[in-house]
């Protein structure tokens, strides 16, 4: 087995050249929309910006993670996967996004997330992401408040 973290510097590289990859898509965190794609095309943070409901790239603990944005704030994103109720702590800055999801191939097929219809399924499911990943929030400080007695 290939230890990621030592491919990552020259995966970075090759995006930043050439502007785009495309990476096998491994996890469970993004389905439905990437639980069947075969590939993600992750075009460069530099080439293009990411925004509220695209699904960016991020280095973190020594791999890369593709997860929707819910929210931003200054430098600051949160994000979650959609299959996931809990955003993703600690919070992605700047600095640590590599790329936006671009597309997605399914064999032949590429689906274009630029395009007006993936781009309303993509506000939708951030709209979806920040309820559940509040939601999440209060229950959470619930329990605590509970657990402690106050």
């Amino acid at each position: 087995m290939t230890d990621t973290a030592s491919m990552l510097p020259a995966l970075e590289e090759a995006l930043k050249q050439s502007g785009e990859i495309a990476l096998p898509a491994y996890g469970f965190s993004m389905k439905p929309p990437l639980s069947k794609a075969d590939a993600l095309v992750i075009k460069s943070a530099a080439v293009c910006r990411p925004r509220w409901g695209s699904i960016i790239v991020f280095k973190r603990f020594d791999r890369w993670v593709a997860h929707r944005v819910i929210f931003r704030a200054g430098r600051t994103w949160i994000t979650k996967g959609d299959a996931v109720k809990a955003v993703d702590y600690p919070f992605v800055r700047d600095c640590e996004i590599v790329g936006v999801v671009g597309a997605y191939l399914m064999g032949n097929v590429t689906v274009d997330l630029a395009n007006g219809r993936a781009r309303i399924g993509a506000w939708a499911r951030a709209s979806a992401g920040l309820l559940v990943g509040a939601a999440w929030a209060g229950v959470q400080w619930v329990r605590r408040v509970f657990r402690s007695g106050r």
